[in-house]
């Protein structure tokens, strides 16, 4: 549609189109002039005739136009009205001689009569109440209405405020995606009617909430096809209003009937995994109460029915946990949670694993932290909704507490929320990414990485749900308990079918991920088991198998600290001088030479890391000279302190400094310059001078020292290792890249600091203890020595093929820092004392390819599965509609709409999942292999060139 002429020649189109290059808006600006000249144009009157064309016979002045019209047509006030029968919420505007003035259809005389058609007048109308305003997606608009009084038609109330299914669908969305609150979206409705603060305010955010929040539970309602029971909304059971997840088990409903006769060494594609967290952003101040604001639908959704849940937490009110997990504080912490004016501190949740869908009746409110009350009957509730439980897998970052007495506290549960699960295939598991949080010892048996039947699960997606939901905990915080649990049902609901949707590309990614790292991590493992003796192998794997049975067996991926650790000497030489003060041993100062000692090792280690950190770096910015500054005061401050102590102890000391920075005045600034003078650096006639011993216990600390610095430095070298196959494997693109190069960053650095840690404890050593034999187990470190186990080291240059290449390849050599400095026994096919790291090395590699042969097969179940449930979920609503066309009444046509509808969706899903997994897609009959060697999966994932494309193409969806 071209505007009128006017001026010279005709005007160009107006409207705005996106563009695909820069370029284009250059050309734009080229006419900007012209544009912003189109839009003051359209603020006059648009050289169009004063008389309004609509009008039979003579015509009325065109003074009043809409906005919302297209095209913004001129009308009289009459037309206006007529025009406006089926179109009460359009914005209009007044020509009052000079401008258009801003008015409402209601001041014109639009009046909305309700019980007939549009233009019919009713014999007997009853106005409602003068201030009546309705909410559109336009604004805030005022109407005149009147009610139908004929035939004695009732209304519900005097209602003054109501609002238009098109807004509420509209903000619905706004805040499920965007998360945009109430209040900025009721603003923006009246900042569109009235953008200059000189109108007169409506204030029915409240009223707007109210309908909000009422819409909320008719959606969750209707989704759930709770129009169609015939127990209706008062038949609702707890958990109805859920979206399941269609690929987790459900017993009756996607397993064959069968299942239960599944061999157990295939019985894991039916795992059930369940991951548990708590949430402390999602609070709720001390505001309103359950009374005033109860929940419209309390348990019928992801919340616990909250009633039963208060009771049970009340009983457990003096309850306190213990941990004696020293590596994770959430359950030590859990009742020094900030809580004051707080009635909730956040929320505990549960999801299942593998895809995070949030379970039924799995959600609860925390007063206190985690404490075991309240996630106990959390997860109850959750497994309770679940029905027939499958083979079920617990991941929880606290599990090693959590479960101990686990069943003994859950059958102290009163009897309507009690749940056996002693009688259950459970076993317990630790997040991937919390595993580390944990002390080392112990933990095995919880980790995923080591786990049978779990796959490559990390457990992790509890915590990539939590960001979605963090940004509703600005509003929330503020709402009663009702109106906050109806608002993050609601959200948890849209999480969970986002998820639903996805599931086809998510498992058409991962599969893809599956069968390439299955053939990789076969090879290395194949590889590694050739290189052994026949007999290690076959011993190794008994232990590992035996323990796989029973946890309580010694932990074969465990080793032992090859001598004491850092902490542990210092502990032995405190408790030392701690029985020397008990039998009266007096000291020169309250510090004792240990502790003394123990200091300028800490201080020597601060001078090394400054040094890697900013010795490098010349060309420096304001702000890190500040901070640097800042770090040599620091230092500076330490060094003085415990010069002062020296002096007592090594009296030569102020002595040999004073020397020392009379030929070094930079020294004077730069702290990290000045040598300590500890006790191997002095000569003999100063080592005199000092306290008897004190050479003796730096020797002690120096060997501890070489101990735990060598250990660090295997497990850095053994996660470079890690770093580097995955980003050979998996990193294509530059942002990824980036990341994973910041990542080998900080491990290399950690690498070399852990070697000149290493180096200078050996120089101490050297020079405290001589020659002798210590030094065929602690060795000079050369820099080709820093290396991984199984490889050469990675030079830095090499193309991620080529690192991949290098790895899976049996080019092994072995530093001599693998050997164990105490093995009694030596493979005869390996070099001596290196035997340890090796059978560790080989279980990991063993764990992996096992790991991610059950991720294949567990992935074409779900496959099956959700193919399987969609059908399942189209032939339940298929059945709703014959039923909805069997009753014959005034709503059964729109039932069998939305009925047919909802089918017509899940199968729309089911052959678009089929679509995506057209090349590897299992059939619906497909079943298990007798083993992973006596089947192979069968794909066809094209060349690797298109593998390069689609994974571009993921990518920028992302």
């Amino acid at each position: 549609m071209e505007p009128p002429a006017h001026g010279k020649g005709k005007r160009k189109n107006l409207y705005f189109t996106s563009t695909e290059h820069d370029s284009y808006l250059n050309e734009w600006l080229k006419e900007v002039d012209f544009f912003l000249g189109e839009m003051m144009w359209l603020e006059g009157q648009r050289n169009q005739p004063l008389k309004c064309e609509r009008c039979p016979g003579r015509p009325h002045e065109a003074i009043v136009r809409c906005k919302d019209c297209a095209g913004g047509p001129l009308y009289c006030r009459t037309c206006c009205l007529i025009a406006h029968n089926m179109n009460p919420f359009h914005n209009v505007e007044h020509w009052n001689g000079r401008y258009f003035e801003s008015t409402t259809l209601q001041a014109l005389g639009h009046v909305v009569q309700l019980g007939h058609r549009p233009g019919v007048k009713c014999t007997n109308p009853d106005p409602a109440p003068s201030d009546f305003v309705v909410f559109h997606t336009n604004g805030i608009h005022p109407l005149t209405v009147y009610y139908c009084g004929c035939d004695k038609l009732a209304h519900a109330g005097e209602p003054t405020t109501c609002a238009t299914f098109r807004v509420l669908e509209l903000f619905h969305m706004l805040t499920l995606q965007g998360k945009l609150t109430g209040y900025d979206f009721y603003l923006s409705l009246e900042y569109l009617r009235d953008n200059t603060g000189l109108g007169q305010k409506q204030h029915r955010l409240k009223n707007f909430m109210r309908m909000v929040r009422e819409w909320r539970h008719l959606k969750m309602l209707k989704c759930a096809g709770r129009a169609h029971d015939d127990g209706g909304v008062r038949g609702t059971q707890e958990g109805m209003l859920c979206l399941r997840c269609p690929a987790c088990p459900r017993p009756s409903f996607n397993l064959p009937d069968d299942w239960r006769d599944t061999p157990k060494e295939k019985m894991y594609i039916y795992n059930m995994l369940v991951a548990i967290d708590a949430n402390f952003r999602l609070k709720r101040r001390a505001v309103s109460s359950n009374e005033r604001d109860p929940a419209l639908g309390s348990g019928w959704g992801y919340f616990v029915e909250d009633t039963r849940y208060r009771e049970h937490v009340l009983r457990y009110a003096t309850q306190e946990d213990i941990s004696t997990c020293t590596g994770f504080a959430a359950i030590s912490q859990a009742n020094k949670k900030f809580s004051k004016g707080y009635a909730v501190t956040g929320i505990g949740s549960i999801v299942c694993a593998r895809h995070g869908f949030i379970l039924p009746n799995s959600t609860g409110d925390l007063q206190k932290g985690e404490r075991y009350c309240n996630m106990d009957y959390i997860v109850i509730s959750a497994l309770r909704r679940l029905g027939e439980l499958p083979p079920l897998v617990l991941s929880y970052d606290i599990v090693c507490q959590w479960a101990i007495n686990l069943y003994t506290r859950i059958n102290e549960f009163s009897d309507e929320s009690r749940l056996r699960l002693d009688d259950k295939d459970i076993q317990f598991a630790i997040p991937m990414y919390h595993f580390r949080a944990h002390k080392e010892k112990g933990h095995n048996q919880y980790s995923l990485h080591l786990m049978e039947g779990v796959g490559r699960s990390c457990c992790e997606g509890i915590e990539r749900n939590w960001p979605k939901h963090e940004e509703t905990a600005a509003s929330t915080r503020e709402m009663g308990p009702g109106s906050r649990h109806d608002t993050l049902e609601d959200h948890f609901a849209y999480a969970n079918w986002r998820v639903y949707t996805s599931l086809g590309t998510l498992l058409q990614k991962q599969f893809k991920e599956a069968v390439r790292e299955r053939a990789i991590q076969a090879e290395i493992y194949m590889t590694f088991t050739e290189q052994l003796a026949s007999e290690n192998v076959k011993k190794w794997l008994q232990e590992v198998e035996a323990f796989e049975q029973d946890n309580s067996l010694r932990d074969p991926y465990y080793r032992e600290p090859t001598g004491i650790s850092e902490a542990d000497m210092r502990l032995q030489l405190a408790e030392e001088d701690d029985r020397a003060i008990a039998t009266g041993k007096l000291t020169l100062h309250e510090v004792t030479p240990a502790a003394l000692l123990v200091e300028m090792l800490e201080i020597e280690d601060a001078f090394r890391k400054f040094k890697d950190k900013y010795g490098s770096t010349t060309d420096r910015t304001a702000s890190q000279n500040a901070e640097i500054t800042e770090k040599r005061a620091g230092l500076r401050r330490r060094l003085i302190n415990i010069r002062q102590i020296q002096a007592i102890y090594m009296p030569c000391v102020p002595q040999l400094l004073a020397r020392h920075l009379h030929d070094h005045p930079s020294a004077i600034d730069h702290p990290e310059d000045q040598p300590l003078f500890l006790p191997h650096s002095l000569c003999p006639e100063d080592l005199a001078l000092c306290t008897a011993g004190i050479a003796k216990v730096e020797e002690r600390l120096r060997e501890a020292q070489l101990y735990d610095s060598l250990d660090k430095l295997r497990v850095q070298l053994h996660i470079k290792g890690r770093l580097f196959g995955d980003k050979a494997r998996n990193v294509r693109h530059q942002g990824a890249c980036t990341r994973s190069r910041r990542k080998i960053e900080v491990n290399q650095s950690k690498i070399g600091h852990l070697a000149d840690k290493y180096r200078a404890a050996r120089v101490a050593k050297l020079a405290l203890a001589g020659e002798g034999e210590w030094e065929k187990t602690w060795q000079v470190l050369n820099r080709s020595d820093v290396r991984m186990m199984s490889t050469t080291d990675i030079p830095p240059h090499l193309s991620a093929d080529e690192v991949l290449r290098l790895i899976s390849e049996g080019r092994r050599t072995t530093s001599w820092i693998w050997m164990s400095a105490d093995n009694k026994t030596v493979d005869s096919e390996l070099e001596s004392g290196m035997q340890d790291a090796v059978h560790i090395e080989f279980l990991w590699a063993r764990s992996c390819a096992k790991r991610w042969e059950e991720q294949v097969f567990m992935l074409l179940e779900e496959q099956r599965r959700v193919l399987v449930s969609l059908e399942r979920n189209a032939l339940e609503w298929d059945h709703r509609e014959c039923c909805a066309l069997k009753i014959g009444d005034a709503y059964s046509s729109g039932l069998a709409a939305y009925a047919a509808e909802q089918a017509a969706i899940q199968r729309g899903l089911k052959a678009k999942f089929q679509a995506l997994w057209q090349f590897f897609s299992p059939s619906e009959e497909y079943t298990a292999p007798e083993s992973p060697e006596e089947e192979e999966v069968s794909l066809t994932l094209g060349s690797d060139e298109s593998d390069d494309e689609q994974e571009d193409l993921d990518d920028e969806q992302e």
